[in-house]
């Protein structure tokens, strides 16, 4: 009785198994970079590190509600702070950016920068609204 019903347990596998499954078939489809052949270039920046001379001071409310900085000449801390500095090359326009800076924020100001060829400014977020890559996007090429 077990040997009848692992038998056809058997069977019922090999039958279902190796049933006919219509694969449907869809064209492979590649594309060919070739990305030493670039055309039309967007304008260029360019990303540099500074290091930025600081001495800490001091700030003392003096009135109401106004303050005064003071830098004592002996003891205060001195250093240099790194800093990015993206410039323009065929422009005066830089701005400096802290290394503290959020890495989304920054590849999306980066990114923006590049796209839409508009300068970055202060306040970011307010740049990010303003330089909107709709602009010059086809309405049929769906943006996130």
């Amino acid at each position: 009785m077990k040997f009848i019903i692992t038998f056809l347990m058997g069977m019922l596998i090999i039958v279902g198994c190796g049933s006919n499954v219509q694969l449907e078939k869809k064209e492979a489809r590649m594309r060919k970079i070739d990305k030493w052949e670039g055309q039309n270039f967007h304008r260029e920046i360019a990303m540099k590190v500074a290091w930025i001379p600081y001495k800490e001071g001091t700030m003392t409310e003096t009135k109401d509600n106004q303050w005064s900085l003071s830098f004592p000449d002996s003891n205060a801390a001195e250093g240099m702070l790194p800093v990015m500095i993206l410039s323009y090359p065929d422009s005066n326009h830089f701005v400096m950016i802290d290394l503290h800076m959020d890495n989304a924020l920054l590849g999306n100001l980066i990114k923006h920068t590049l796209m839409t060829e508009t300068p970055i400014e202060r306040p970011f977020m307010e740049y990010l609204k303003t330089s909107d890559c709709s602009k010059c996007h086809p309405p049929d090429i769906q943006l996130n």
